[in-house]
């Protein structure tokens, strides 16, 4: 369906628009009242205690045929072999694999469980041995350090160090090696090889083994491309913790979601404005020519993680919906590129969280960077490195670094946040109407190469000692979305204050409905917690140190205590 739509040449826009307003699948804005802002929410979850308590979650998993970026197990099919490559050593995660394991037996799949660690050569007492010495070091995975996302821009060259010793002190806190017992070290140095060597292990084990179907491996990121064909890649897998076994995405029909995401893209090729805004200031904008708006078309999807800022879809073979994560022919070219103008406004990146930080953009440039603690030090920095704003990037028509790169939207109304004091906030993105905004220069694909990712800029980076990739990530919530059809005034509301209007299309909630309530399977589960904005508090307050406050709703989310619990939600049926 959607890929039919891109394919098409629309001469004439008015066709088009009689289309979008007459189709099955027009995209219908949710009438809502203009001051209301939704309330915080979460679903309530007990902590599993056996495999038993996880089996009813593994068995919707088993079946369910898509997920975040790749596929579900529901799309391996009886008698057929498929690998799983876990990348957790949490104790807990034994009883979560063990229960997927054995709901996929139950459907007569045949999993292959194989664990990151052992392809590297880490025994599992070794793995925990250096995961308790870091947690020791106070190296932890948490979210309360989001500003060390901006750490990865300075490794190129030694600007940091010699012009801001502070930042790079805080970058570069002392050398692991000194501080590990030799053994640790050395498996240190072998588990940071595991996302290369697991994807080399993998294919050549396939290769080997040409009976099995494919593999679930990674926990985020373009693994398939590492993958040939890049078939072989079937999906992430993360079925190892509560946040993600228990998290109602498990029974998220796929054919719903695939028809939600269809609708909120199915007016990129015929845009000629895009705004974008949120309560907390975000207020940015964006225009398109013709041939931008149908080059977007081309490569704006990619599942659960929709490239709402164009230029993200260029620079690559956008992903064939019938064949995922098979790659249409035809190179998507890059310039003209789009120029987003306006205010982002955030306090989350990838990495945690940070005090908020305001970016200025003109003309699709970055002017100006406000607040932010550390991490708006280090952009800043960043943006005075010399060179950086006349260095000639490969494939670019105009010179520098600094242009908006990702504007990406979450898909899945069942997303959540992860458990903040023990993991990264990155998983939160997959939740429906939550975007993450990244800066830089990037693209998937060199032309005519679509076997490989990109070989341009890495060579531009170890050639030229700049950074020339993507990234300072700023993740941002209650989001409203509205495009502009060509030569008219005609607006579409695609997401409403943190919601894809598309799951209260009347065409989406008859489809759900042969699940079950319709409000109950397209209901959002997570809605955060926002001080001044949709909760009693301060909003500045808030925001110079969004990691406490948001530490201190997770400890009542796991305690029991929480008061804001979504009453629609409940476990499996």
């Amino acid at each position: 369906m959607m890929t039919n739509v891109f394919k098409v040449t629309f001469g004439n826009v008015l066709t088009l628009i009689g289309l979008l307003f007459s189709t099955q699948l027009t995209v219908m804005a949710q009438v809502t009242d203009a001051d209301y802002i939704p309330k915080p929410s979460f679903p309530q979850m007990n902590v599993p205690q056996t495999v038993e308590d996880i089996m009813p979650y593994a068995r919707l998993a088993a079946v369910n045929e898509s997920s975040f970026l790749g596929y579900g197990f529901g799309e391996v099919k009886a008698g057929e072999k498929v690998i799983i490559v876990t990348t957790s050593i949490d104790e807990e995660a034994d009883i979560y694999v063990e229960a997927i394991e054995r709901a996929l037996e139950e459907r007569e799949v045949q999993p292959i469980i194989m664990h990151d660690y052992e392809i590297v050569g880490v025994t599992l007492q070794e793995a925990r041995e250096l995961s308790a010495k870091m947690i020791e070091l106070g190296l932890t995975s948490n979210s309360s350090r989001g500003w060390t996302e901006g750490c990865n821009f300075f490794n190129h060259n030694s600007y940091l160090k010699s012009d801001h010793p502070d930042l790079f002190d805080l970058c570069n806190p002392p050398d692991l090696e000194s501080l590990l017992p030799g053994k640790l070290f050395d498996i240190h140095q072998k588990m940071a090889t595991a996302r290369r060597a697991v994807p080399t292990y993998i294919n050549k084990y396939m290769d080997d083994n040409p009976d099995i179907r494919g593999v679930f491996y990674g926990r985020g990121g373009p693994i398939w491309q590492q993958f040939q064909p890049n078939e072989r890649w079937l999906g992430l897998f993360r079925f190892d913790n509560m946040w993600t076994a228990l998290s109602p995405k498990s029974e998220f029909p796929a054919d719903v979601w695939l028809m939600s995401e269809e609708l909120t893209i199915e007016p990129a090729t015929a845009t000629d404005k895009v705004t974008v805004t949120n309560p907390m200031g975000l207020d940015a904008w964006w225009d398109l020519t013709e041939d931008q708006a149908q080059r977007w078309a081309r490569g704006v999807y990619l599942r659960g993680h929709m490239f709402m800022f164009p230029n993200e879809a260029y620079g690559t073979y956008g992903l064939n919906t019938t064949r995922y994560p098979a790659q249409d022919t035809g190179w998507i070219p890059i310039n003209p590129i789009v120029k987003l103008n306006g205010t982002v406004v955030g306090h989350a990146s990838h990495a945690g969280f940070y005090p908020r930080v305001e970016q200025v953009w003109e003309d699709g440039y970055l002017k100006e960077v406000r607040g932010g603690g550390i991490y708006g030090e280090l952009m800043r920095a960043l943006m005075d490195m010399p060179g950086i704003d006349v260095a000639k990037y490969p494939l670019r028509d105009e010179p520098g670094f600094f242009w908006h790169f990702e504007t990406a939207l979450g898909t899945n109304p069942k997303g959540l946040r992860p458990d903040i004091t023990k993991q990264r906030v990155s998983a939160e993105r997959e939740r429906d109407g939550v975007l993450h905004w990244g800066l830089g220069i990037e693209h998937w694909h060199d032309p005519n190469v679509p076997e490989v990712a990109a070989q341009s800029l890495p060579e531009y980076e170890r050639k030229n000692k700049l950074p020339a990739n993507h990234g300072f990530h700023i993740h941002t919530y209650l989001n409203t979305i509205n495009l502009r059809i060509r030569g008219t005034e005609k607006w579409i509301t695609v997401v409403d204050k943190g919601r894809s209007t598309s799951l209260d299309n009347p065409e989406v909630r008859a489809l759900a409905s042969r699940y079950g309530d319709p409000d109950r399977i397209l209901a959002t589960e997570w809605i955060p917690e926002l001080p001044g904005i949709n909760a009693p508090g301060d909003y500045d307050e808030f925001a110079n140190d969004p990691y406490t406050y948001n530490a201190m709703v997770m400890e009542k989310i796991k305690s029991g205590t929480y008061d804001t619990y979504n009453p629609r939600v409940h476990g499996p049926n």
